[in-house]
């Protein structure tokens, strides 16, 4: 059986020493991300509107093991702390912040459909 090497999409030395946006924009470019974000939309129009954006908290997500955030809790807290971590996911300004709760239904989610 012959191995066959996989050629990386980036090298993690030079992404580490990018500054934060272009980090997380060349980290997600290659990433198709509407499948996951399809599992949040509503199925109706009736009832309250969707004010989280799903998007943004699905990089969050993605961004906490890539920063080595060991915790939801102090994910949130960074989210609510640093204004330019926050944009540079994707969220908009005056989004709402995601809460821990959020987090732990897009976990639970994402365990149960993937």
């Amino acid at each position: 059986m012959s191995i066959i090497q996989q050629p990386t999409l980036f090298d993690i030395q030079i992404l580490q020493e990018l500054e934060i946006e272009v980090k997380y924009q060349e980290f997600f470019s290659p990433l198709e991300l509407t499948p996951l974000i399809a599992l949040f939309q509503k199925e109706n129009t009736v009832g309250a509107p969707v004010t989280i954006n799903y998007e943004a908290a699905l990089r969050a997500v993605l961004v906490s093991f890539l920063e080595g955030i060991p915790t939801i809790k102090a994910l949130v807290m960074r989210i609510k702390q640093d204004v330019r971590f926050k944009l540079s996911l994707g969220f908009l300004f005056g989004d709402r912040d995601p809460s821990e709760a959020t987090f732990s239904r897009i976990l639970h989610v994402l365990s149960q459909r993937i």
